[in-house]
């Protein structure tokens, strides 16, 4: 098997083996073709690890409203009957989703394969992965949906679009607009702002791990400043780290955060964290995004605790926002309220509002 990256290799069968066949069979078709949605080799984050399951030869294949349903089953089934059984050393045959909804390469003896060439429209695909039946977002819209779900869609390539439908819509949704933006970086300080106080409030009361735990919701939600001041979607858990090293900022960022999250005195841990905030605060002010203001530390209240003064921060950035982000829930997107401690009793009570409307379904 050759040693290769998966979106090397959806690009690859696409243009080696796919294309061939369905230029054969359907001259004159308009269709899409890509590598997107979830898997770490959309992300261009896949290693030998990743290939253990839903890793190997596939794509997805875009066609129009018009085109879809006449010609995706005769597609899927002339490409089960006519991809070769191998390639690049890989089989091109799957086994169906287990339990867990995981797929397996599974070496095939014979036609047909279990291929995973996938048919969509744009239209179907983005109301399936991202709610949504258009390109005119409100700053609701944006606000709604899964930043995860965002980076799906728009991560991984386009290896052919001939209507250029898919490549406007990936465009379109490339990242959030000024105002949605500007309103996002506020909820992130804002949260920031809550929270500061409580590394250096648990460390006076001998509570090291209450302290260790609120820094690193502390590190997590600068490391959030950091991929918006880059305009890039912040991937889940498991790549979050990962994606903050390719930062611009990781490089001054990054060993400030290691070393809030190794500290193991609370005054080191706070004192750092400031650190943190003059840094990011500093590079919004020397980009443009909001006019200098003189970050200090300074004593909480008065008390023994470091501190700094985030308000003029959050003021200047909340003067250009799209405020109906503010109306329920001060602001931010979902992705943000819910690790929010400002919205504890109101996001309580709406999810077990929800959790009721789903399980009486």
């Amino acid at each position: 098997m050759a040693s290769i990256s998966g979106l090397a290799l959806s690009r690859a069968f696409f243009f080696d083996a796919v294309k061939g066949i369905l230029t054969r069979h359907f001259p004159g078709l308009k269709y899409a073709a890509a590598l997107l949605g979830d898997g770490s080799e959309v992300l261009g984050l896949d290693d030998d690890i990743s290939r253990d399951h839903h890793w190997g030869p596939r794509l997805q294949v875009f066609l129009e409203k018009s085109e879809h349903a006449a010609a995706s089953g005769r597609a899927r089934a002339i490409l089960a009957s006519e991809l070769p059984l191998e390639f690049m050393g890989y089989p091109t045959n799957w086994t169906e989703p287990n339990d867990h909804h995981v797929q397996l390469l599974a070496a095939a003896t014979g036609h047909p394969v279990n291929h995973r060439v996938e048919f969509h429209t744009v239209e179907g695909y983005m109301k399936e992965k991202l709610g949504l039946d258009g390109l005119e977002l409100s700053a609701a819209e944006w606000a709604t949906i899964p930043e995860q779900a965002l980076l799906e869609f728009t991560a991984g390539e386009v290896f052919h679009d001939a209507s250029g439908l898919l490549t406007r819509a990936r465009q379109a949704l490339a990242y959030y607009p000024e105002r949605v933006w500007r309103a996002l970086l506020a909820s992130e300080w804002s949260m920031i702002a809550e929270e500061g106080a409580f590394v250096g409030r648990a460390g006076q009361r001998g509570d090291e791990l209450g302290s260790a735990i609120v820094a690193s919701r502390q590190v997590k939600r600068l490391m959030r400043v950091a991929f918006l001041l880059a305009r890039r979607y912040a991937p889940y858990p498991k790549w979050f780290g990962t994606a903050f090293k390719r930062l611009p900022t990781s490089e001054r960022l990054g060993p400030i955060l290691h070393q809030v999250v190794g500290a193991v005195d609370w005054r080191e841990r706070e004192g750092t964290l400031v650190d943190a905030c003059i840094l990011l605060v500093e590079e919004m002010t020397a980009n443009g995004i909001i006019p200098p203001v003189r970050l200090e530390r300074g004593k909480y209240y008065g008390r023994d605790q470091v501190d700094v003064d985030l308000g003029p921060v959050i003021a200047n950035l909340s003067k250009d926002v799209d405020e109906s982000l503010f109306k329920i829930v001060n602001m931010g997107s979902t992705t943000q309220i819910i690790d929010d401690s400002r919205q504890f009793k109101v996001r309580d009570r709406e999810i077990a509002n929800a959790m009721k409307r789903l399980y009486s379904q």
